[in-house]
């Protein structure tokens, strides 16, 4: 899939842009990053689903691993850990619109290493 610098494609990346310093403003989930991966140098969020008592999320870090895991409401704890390349998530993903923000959040990645 090519980027074309849609409309779709401008608005993927924004909320994609918006999204990761709330992610490393959340101390539990920067410190579980930190304990899985040591240095942190991009997060981007490729899906948050909202459920009864936790969020699932799932992330893309420093541009060459997606982690899933689950955090409750409740007392934050976090758990259902899963850690995979980007070339393993990209083979499981189906639809469309998800593989597009794989690809814009790894180009947003690819640009944060190179600002470094």
């Amino acid at each position: 899939m090519k980027l074309i610098n849609s409309k779709l494609e401008q608005e993927i990346r924004e909320n994609l842009a918006k999204r990761s310093p709330l992610i490393m403003g959340d101390k539990e989930i920067t410190n579980f990053l930190i304990q899985n991966f040591q240095e942190i140098k991009s997060v981007y969020v490729l899906q948050v689903t909202p459920d009864q008592g936790e969020e699932l999320y799932t992330l893309l870090v420093n541009g060459d691993k997606v982690i899933d895991f689950e955090i409750s409401r409740i007392n934050n704890s976090i758990y259902d850990v899963h850690i995979r390349t980007v070339d393993e998530y990209s083979k499981e993903i189906k639809k469309k619109l998800p593989k597009l923000k794989l690809i814009i959040a790894l180009e947003l990645s690819k640009q944060a290493y190179n600002a470094e």
